[in-house]
């Protein structure tokens, strides 16, 4: 078998020859020697026929052994082949992800049977089908069909997320890669794996939700409050305590410590009572000298660790409360309770009122001889006897408790309470409680509540009626358009020629408002999605300076551009970076009516651990300028201040500064302008990227 194996493995060539020698051996050798040793004609026939019929018998053994060979190799091979196939169909179907093909023209050739369970479609309900014009939503088919057409030039592409149709008629979010396989015979088609991330989105919107109701917590909270990591860094803070800092804003706090902003000695302290926290794992409680805009002020602090599930340490969180008149006014504290305009009483450990101040008679409606004789199950209108007590055992074994409650007047009025509790240090037996009437405070809330409620309701309905009509717009505007483009094209009168060049000048004006009213909605209401890639900054700047330059015309303008310094490769929305760029050279040209405009750029790089670059980008310009007092306004939406200059009407609607302002605020950028009328004006844009 050995040989056999090593024989065949000789392949078909080698071995035709191999037995074409081997025959031609055997025939002359055979018929020499035959020939020498018989002489008989006869004899010689017999064996020669012999001999033929141990060739034919020889050929006939090796054809059908390679024929054998031929047919056990190629069934093996149709076998692996229907197991292949078998095992791509099983993971095609058993896939979470969506597998189309679409050809050239975006029609989708092949569907995966894994959209019944994502998009609730057969697979057959969705071939032969322009996808992205019949199930992608409108807001997203330009990303889409831009993507599609970048994996058709470039050979692959994807991380782009969208919204397909569901077949009940909803939305859900799609995140898709792609290659080209056209060239493929195989295939002959661009390949697109798409995933279903709407859990994945729900669950962002639901963290924004979350992350705004922390913050309303802590700004509505009456002390100061704070949150740190564990090297000390403010993460959160509320207005109560930037303000304590000196600080009007909270986000200069933000990312700082104590060293930072408090005295050395004091930040010495915060620390050390921080690390003792995290050591322990047990919260603090303790009276500390705080400097409160300049004077130091005696505050009552709780600190506690953050941890997360696991039980491991993130940071520290903090509360203070101002004490400094309480521990001020020692026995004078009764004359004061008596005339504070926060309710108090003082109760026993059983609950029963013992003492009670003016204000709390005047909020509930008793008068104090009535309220001696009750207690706090007789006007809390919540708790039951055992709450009251459990919460009473509570104050007694850790401390200070504030909470929400409401509390039963006597003409029957229910009202909202906010109360502090606590005990009193030299009769544990006793608990002061500080009551503040929140009624209106909780009204308010649930009226801003339905407020904003309403808002979001009105914002929605305007942007989808913006976004109806901007496609019933756009349908007669491309119309025009293309009707006085192929005028203008023909021969025509001079007037004529004119009037066919003022229609579509109007025309694309109209256009432009359309799209600005159109991409203000969209950042109104949260649609517009960046998309971060690797980008060329100086392409991009070059590319918006080109188009700048036809936009000029004749006008006697000189348009530069000029780079300071080295700038990285870069990550970014190449696409909002030149929506910003294109709209501050369309103004510059717009408002410039001979001199110069000039673009700079130059690096403004973060701290070197930093994983983000910023780069500064200078607009310039000689033109007509903007009044000083309507500065500070020029980023609002609608607000113009030159439909007329020096007898010269300037078209707009007044959004692309506002458009602006938004895309670079969504971008982590900030802008600046200056400017002085008759002189010119200089936007200064400080954009944000990653490093690539």
């Amino acid at each position: 078998m050995k040989k056999q194996r090593w024989f065949f493995q000789l392949g078909p060539f080698r071995i035709v020859l191999i037995y074409a020698v081997v025959s031609f051996l055997w025939i002359y050798f055979s018929d020499t020697l035959l020939g020498s040793l018989v002489h008989d004609p006869q004899i010689i026939t017999v064996i020669s026929l012999f001999k033929g019929f141990i060739f034919v018998f020889i050929t006939a053994i090796l054809l059908y052994f390679f024929i054998r060979r031929d047919v056990l190799i190629n069934l093996r091979r149709n076998d692996l082949l229907r197991s292949r196939e078998r095992w791509f169909d099983q993971l095609l179907e058993n896939s979470f992800d969506n597998i189309v093909i679409l050809d050239a023209d975006g029609i989708q050739r092949y569907v995966s049977k894994s959209v019944i369970h994502t998009l609730g479609f057969q697979p057959e309900q969705l071939l032969n089908i322009s996808v992205i014009e019949e199930m992608i939503h409108p807001d997203d088919q330009k990303k889409v069909k831009d993507t599609f057409l970048d994996i058709i030039t470039k050979g692959e592409g994807g991380g782009i997320q969208y919204r397909h149709r569901h077949k009940n008629g909803g939305w859900v979010y799609l995140e898709a890669w792609g290659t080209n396989q056209l060239d493929n015979p195989d295939i002959k088609g661009v390949v697109i794996n798409c995933r279903i991330i709407t859990d994945q989105k729900l669950a962002e919107a639901a963290l924004m939700r979350e992350s705004s109701f922390r913050n309303a917590i802590i700004e509505n909270l009456p002390g100061m409050v704070w949150f740190k990591d564990k090297e000390g860094r403010f993460l959160a803070i509320n207005r109560k305590f930037a303000h304590g800092c000196g600080h009007d804003n909270v986000l200069d706090v933000i990312g700082k410590t104590d060293f930072d902003i408090w005295p050395k000695e004091l930040a010495e302290k915060y620390r050390a009572d921080d690390n003792e926290v995290m050591r322990t794992g047990k919260p603090f409680r303790g009276e500390e000298l705080i400097e409160d805009q300049g004077f130091r002020r005696l505050y009552e602090t709780f600190k506690t660790p953050v941890m997360d599930s696991s039980g491991e340490i993130l940071g520290t969180s903090g509360f203070a409360q101002d004490i400094t008149e309480r521990k001020m006014a020692g026995e004078e504290h009764k004359a004061i309770l008596q005339t504070a305009m926060e309710g108090f009483y003082l109760v026993d450990i059983d609950g029963r009122i013992i003492d009670v101040n003016g204000a709390y008679c005047s909020m509930i409606g008793y008068c104090r001889e009535e309220l001696l004789k009750m207690g706090v199950k007789d006007v809390d209108a919540l708790e039951s006897e055992e709450a009251v007590q459990k919460r009473i055992r509570l104050i007694l074994e850790t401390g200070p408790v504030r909470f929400e409650t409401k509390h039963r007047c006597k003409d029957g009025r229910i009202i909202d309470i906010e109360a502090s509790c606590n005990f009193i240090e030299s009769a544990k037996d006793k608990i002061f409680v500080f009551m503040h009437d929140i009624t209106q405070r909780k009204q308010a809330q649930e009226d801003l509540r339905l407020a904003k409620e309403k808002a979001e309701a009105a914002n929605r309905y305007k942007t989808e009626f913006l976004m109806n009509i901007s496609h019933d717009l756009r349908t007669p505007l491309h119309a025009i358009l293309g009707f006085s483009d192929t005028l203008n094209s023909m021969e025509l009168e001079e007037k004529y020629r004119k009037g066919v060049y003022y229609i579509n000048q109007r025309a694309r004006h109209l256009m432009t408002m359309v799209e600005e009213i159109l991409s203000v909605s969209k950042i109104e209401s949260g649609r517009i999605e960046l998309k971060y890639e690797k980008l060329d900054l100086y392409k991009l700047l070059e590319s918006s300076i080109e188009a700048a330059r036809i936009e000029l015309g004749p006008k006697n303008v000189i348009l530069s551009l000029e780079v300071k310094g080295t700038i990285p490769a870069l990550k970014g929305d190449a696409l909002r970076v030149q929506q910003i760029i294109d709209n501050l050279l369309s103004n510059a040209v717009k408002y410039t009516p001979q001199g110069q405009i000039k673009v700079t750029v130059a690096p403004y790089p973060e701290p070197s651990q930093s994983d983000q670059y910023r780069v500064r980008v200078s607009v310039k310009d000689t033109g007509i300028g903007i009044p000083a007092d309507k500065l500070p306004f020029i980023f609002e939406s609608f607000t113009r201040f030159h439909e007329f200059y020096e007898g010269k009407a300037y078209d707009g609607v007044g959004l692309g500064l506002y458009f602006v302002k938004k895309i670079v605020s969504l971008l982590g950028g900030d802008i600046l302008a200056l400017s002085e009328i008759g002189r010119g004006s200089e936007f200064i844009l400080t954009l944000k990227f990653d490093k690539a």
